[in-house]
């Protein structure tokens, strides 16, 4: 649970119980403490309970307007912090669009090699049974059919 919300219940029960009671509220440290007895109606009991719960209630919205502004805050920092970030002041003219036919060759040569060496060699093993198995990448045994073993 929260601690304001638990900090809050306590006081709030704890203020319900002098009221009810209506136990006397002496002040520390003093001999001829002057014993007071509070005896509220149950009105007054509610109007300082819905004030007690404004109060909170004005806190928390207090909390979140400075929790809102510290990450705007944070936000400013960094889009600063962006901005003084060096340029790269490169110019648009010493990018070309055009290929060299070089790399383009050497780019087709590796596709083609990749796609002749991908074919996959599977080794088909019988089974003590007659069964017909491959072992696949995962190291599982993948059934086929038995025409494949022979």
């Amino acid at each position: 649970m929260n601690q304001k919300i638990t900090f809050a219940f306590t006081l709030v029960l704890a203020l319900i119980h002098f009221i009810s009671t209506g136990q006397s509220i002496t002040a520390r440290g003093q001999e001829n403490a002057v014993k007071t007895t509070t005896n509220f109606r149950a009105t007054d009991c509610e109007e300082r309970m819905n004030r007690l719960y404004e109060l909170l209630d004005a806190k928390d919205q207090e909390t979140k307007r400075s929790r809102e502004q510290a990450t705007e805050l944070i936000k400013a920092l960094v889009n600063l912090k962006q901005d003084t970030r060096p340029q790269n002041n490169v110019s648009q003219n010493t990018w070309t669009t055009q290929s060299d036919e070089r790399t383009v060759k050497l780019v087709d040569h590796i596709a083609s090699e990749r796609k002749q060496n991908y074919h996959v060699v599977r080794q088909y093993i019988r089974g003590p049974r007659g069964g017909c198995y491959y072992v696949n990448s995962n190291g599982n045994k993948t059934y086929v059919d038995r025409s494949f073993c022979n």
